[in-house]
């Protein structure tokens, strides 16, 4: 079953894709023949599961994104990051909306409350700078007196 479509102008974007599948058997062991599970991958498996899990369901908690092309981040007049409509951006871009209603802007105050809203992908990214620089960009700004206006971009 796939769930998750949802109109978006004339098309669809697909939000969520959900596939049922019937669950893989586990590798037999050669002794008793039983099964043996892999802990380690287990584990690593049901990790990822719960972060997703808890950054989606805060996801499902924020107003919706339809309407927005993008977020402009800036400092001044100056444009320091965009954040836009597309695969692999929706959930910043729902968060960061989320905060600059909540707070007016991205002040420290709103970085440190994101950083909890991104959930385990916070813990992820301290152990690897650079691969979500979003997070990276909320962790600066949790540290300082910097704060970051939001211009919304509507589509047309």
């Amino acid at each position: 079953m796939i769930r998750g479509l949802r109109p978006l102008r004339k098309g669809f974007d697909v939000t969520e894709t959900v596939i049922d599948l019937p669950p893989a058997p586990l590798p037999q062991d050669g002794g008793d023949g039983g099964p043996q599970a892999l802990p380690a991958q287990n584990e690593a498996t049901e990790a990822v599961k719960t972060a997703k899990t808890i950054f989606t369901a805060n996801l499902k908690k924020m107003p919706g994104v339809a309407h927005l092309e993008a977020i402009r981040l800036l400092d001044g007049e100056e444009i320091v990051a965009v954040i836009e409509h597309k695969a692999g951006q929706l959930g910043s871009l729902t968060l960061y909306n989320h905060l600059s209603q909540i707070y007016g802007a991205i002040t420290p105050d709103a970085a440190r409350a994101g950083l909890e809203l991104y959930a385990e992908y916070t813990e992820e990214a301290r152990a690897n700078p650079g691969k979500h620089p979003h997070i990276d960009r909320l962790l600066e700004l949790a540290q300082g007196a910097r704060t970051l206006r939001v211009k919304h971009v509507f589509y047309a």
